[in-house]
């Protein structure tokens, strides 16, 4: 058994990585804390190191599978009881009553949305106003004389 080494910051990241890269089942034998980076053991981050090991996939023995025994039909051909078929059908229409439901609310989330974002415009239009009507200079008489 060939043992790895993988690092990242935590765990779950190691086997992120892990199933990425090698996309084999595999085993984790231990982990440790470490730090890596940095500049003389200063600035160094934490993170996690993991030892691991594939786990040895299993192949199929053909040989020992007899191929002229054929599987026994019972009286439904798919294997479906119609209690299972009436479960299915209402949980289909479960299905469609929440993805009704959804899509209310999202309208209504959207419609307030839209309430909300139009009285932020008229109160920015508002103070605009007021900055534009009081950053106009007044002409007193003396300066127009001028």
């Amino acid at each position: 058994m060939e043992k790895y080494i993988e690092q990242g910051d935590s765990r779950m990241d190691c086997e992120l990585k892990i199933a990425s890269k090698y996309n084999r089942p595999f085993h984790i034998l231990s982990q440790k804390e470490v730090r890596f980076g940095g500049f003389l053991g200063m600035f160094s981050k934490p993170g996690v190191q993991v030892e691991f090991y594939f786990t040895p996939q299993r192949q199929n023995n053909l040989a020992a599978h007899d191929f002229n025994t054929r599987p026994s039909i019972s009286h439904n051909a798919l294997g479906i009881s119609p209690e299972d078929l009436f479960a299915e059908r209402n949980l289909e229409q479960e299905k469609q009553k929440v993805i009704a439901a959804a899509r209310k609310n999202i309208d209504e989330i959207s419609a307030s949305g839209r309430e909300a974002s139009q009285q932020i415009l008229d109160a920015l239009k508002e103070i605009k106003e007021k900055v534009e009507g009081s950053g106009k200079k007044k002409i007193t008489p003396l300066l127009s004389a001028l």
